[in-house]
């Protein structure tokens, strides 16, 4: 290889030395750069102003496993609360039986406490404002009303297509003495009861 190397000549030795630096410098370069892209990735993730916002406040193991155990007994104490009247009420033990409204009620009255409980928790302490839950920024009302109007346009495609694929499983009930009350309840509640869940398990 020396023989060779010596036949071909000094400028070349040097040409092809300096090539083969130059080509490890560039590999060099392109590796660093994924590496520094890889950080800048990283860098913001961990930069997200939601995940920094977790890291406020005080976060001992005990605080959650407190705030857990107190959204537990306030769950379980408002559905016992609403549920006693309401058996005496109806008459009977059997839920099945319940009216809608009585059921829907009943059904429901876990999430306002569990909500409340947990707004006690993250506040007194994990000492940090309930709205962090939410966003670390100002409530985007606008995202919020058009995601929900989306949602229920899709849904009401999706029930429209339904209807003309299979009429049979559908039927016109209304009865505006009876579906208007359950309505109104239903628009409060289930909207409680949703954000009480996404708060609590992913919150």
């Amino acid at each position: 290889l020396l023989s060779k190397m010596e036949s071909m000549g000094e400028g070349a030795v040097d040409y092809r030395l300096t090539g083969a630096v130059h080509r490890r410098i560039l590999r060099s370069g392109s590796t660093n750069k994924g590496t520094n892209r890889d950080s800048r990735s990283l860098g913001d993730f961990m930069a997200n102003p939601f995940l920094t916002e977790a890291r406020n406040g005080e976060n001992a193991f005990w605080r959650y496993l407190l705030t857990i155990i107190l959204v537990v007994v306030f769950a379980f104490a408002a559905t016992f609360i609403v549920l006693v009247p309401f058996l005496l009420i109806e008459g009977t033990t059997d839920l099945n039986q319940f009216s809608p409204i009585t059921f829907l009620i009943v059904s429901m009255s876990t999430f306002p406490a569990a909500l409340l409980a947990l707004g006690l928790g993250v506040s007194v302490l994990h000492k940090r404002p309930f709205m962090s839950l939410i966003t670390p920024n100002r409530m985007a009302w606008g995202r919020l009303f058009l995601s929900g109007a989306v949602w229920f346009a899709l849904a009401a495609a999706a029930d429209l297509v339904l209807a003309a694929i299979q009429p049979g499983n559908y039927q016109w009930t209304f009865d505006p003495v009876r579906s208007l009350p359950f309505f109104a309840l239903a628009l409060l509640l289930i909207p409680i009861q949703t954000s009480t869940e996404e708060l609590f398990f992913r919150g």
